[in-house]
């Protein structure tokens, strides 16, 4: 992508990330840019993690006017920034990136993004006592995190490395004194006693999505979409059917875990209403 390349006329925005096999973005931006009438383009950017920096440099110079951050760049963005939103700063991610007079800014709008899947179930504005459990401790996990307790929910936070877990919550505890949270790792053996505790589940990790097998490491191909079939859920622990279940991975649209749920008799939705919510 060069300059050369650029209809001076037309802003231009990305999605910085890697892999980039699906993502409804470019869809949805490119839908709303149509429907304001604005003279804006959205696209896709696969970015491995060497590539992160020259492809901010596009912002600086011009080339493109802003972009979306997702996995696996939300966290190391932080350091190529010259300035944060204040809910950047306390979830520890970026997942938007705008130039301005005083160089890059980075915003974290997966909190409001949140927030609209709550209200798509019903419990946006019953938060407070929710035992809450979220799976992954990544940078949409925190801000699902930080949602949570703001709300005055009981937030129990399961990932592949408990160290991971624990350290997304004293980060957000600093900002939520008196917080009940708790974390460890993400097992059957650790899901097994909260299955029928919890009221709400969040999946926050890419599991299940078709993007979520990534590339061997040093690789750069892209490849073919894995069968999306993978669940964080074990297949033989039941769902209380009084839970409710979001699953943030938005493509496919119906993932192993919504199925889950759904053939419990929970209520579940996937990642659609978030990634319209925080677009």
């Amino acid at each position: 992508m060069t300059a050369a390349d650029a209809d001076p006329h037309v802003s231009r925005y990305a999605l910085l990330g890697w892999p980039l096999l699906h993502s409804l973005s470019p869809t949805i931006h490119n839908a709303a840019f149509e429907a304001l009438g604005l003279s804006a383009s959205y696209e896709r950017l696969p970015v491995h993690a060497d590539q992160l920096a020259p492809a901010l440099a596009l912002i600086r110079r011009g080339e493109l006017d802003g972009a979306n951050v997702t996995i696996p760049h939300k966290a190391v963005v932080r350091a190529h920034l010259d300035h944060e939103s204040a809910d950047a700063r306390r979830i520890g991610a970026v997942n938007t990136v705008v130039r301005s007079a005083h160089g890059l800014t980075g915003a974290n709008t997966d909190g409001a993004g949140f927030a609209w899947a709550l209200s798509c179930v019903g419990i946006d504005t019953q938060l407070r006592g929710l035992r809450a459990l979220v799976l992954g401790a990544g940078g949409a996990a925190a801000a699902i995190v930080d949602t949570l307790l703001a709300g005055g929910a009981e937030v129990t936070v399961l990932a592949r490395r408990e160290e991971q877990a624990a350290s997304l919550l004293r980060n957000l505890v600093r900002h939520h004194p008196g917080a009940r949270v708790s974390s460890g790792l993400l097992r059957a053996e650790r899901l097994s006693p909260l299955s029928e505790r919890v009221e709400l589940i969040v999946n926050a990790t890419p599991v299940g999505s078709e993007s979520a097998a990534s590339p061997p490491p040093g690789s750069r191909t892209q490849g073919s979409p894995p069968e999306a079939q993978a669940s964080p859920w074990p297949a033989d622990l039941p769902i209380a059917p009084r839970a409710t279940v979001i699953d943030i991975v938005a493509w496919p649209p119906e993932t192993t875990l919504v199925q889950q749920a759904r053939a419990a008799g929970a209520l579940a939705i996937g990642g659609v209403p978030m990634l319209v919510g925080q677009a």
